[in-house]
């Protein structure tokens, strides 16, 4: 058999190989089982790799809180303590009421009063499992006037 296809007359295709087989210490398998385990542990892999620095962390964490304290005072009759029997569901706004109605219903099954730092909590835990656009919408889209 020769280099060139008779038919086309094309040369036949012969891969590069960079490696010489003789320079390996294992046979191929070997090393790719290897490798895949050192990737499936490596912590560049983690799904819970942080990809913002501390600095972003901390203008976040403000832009959250002051957010948080807003919400606080829009729903607590005196600003200091959310007490779940007086707050003002049917003066906020409709779409945060909803987001954040999983909160309420904890608040009443276990008839729990709030201060502050426990709401900033509690919304930190519900954030967890909230979708992108409700995080979105309570971070920047709420203000105090009710949707229609």
């Amino acid at each position: 058999m020769g280099e060139f296809d008779p038919e086309t007359g094309q040369r036949y295709f012969k891969p590069q190989v960079l490696r010489n087989e003789e320079s390996r210490e294992k046979p191929v398998w070997e090393e790719l089982y290897e490798s895949s385990k050192r990737l499936k542990y490596s912590p560049l892999n983690s799904s819970r790799m942080v990809l913002i620095d501390k600095n972003s962390q901390k203008i976040s964490q403000k832009i959250r809180h002051k957010q948080f304290l807003k919400i606080f005072q829009d729903l607590s009759r005196d600003g200091e303590l959310l007490r779940y029997c007086e707050i003002k569901i049917h003066e906020s706004d409709k779409t945060m009421v909803q987001i954040l109605n999983p909160l309420f219903l904890e608040m009443a099954e276990k008839n729990l009063d709030l201060v502050f730092e426990e709401f900033c909590q509690a919304l930190d835990a519900l954030f967890k499992v909230l979708t992108p656009q409700d995080k979105s919408y309570l971070l920047f889209s709420y203000t105090k006037n009710p949707s229609p």
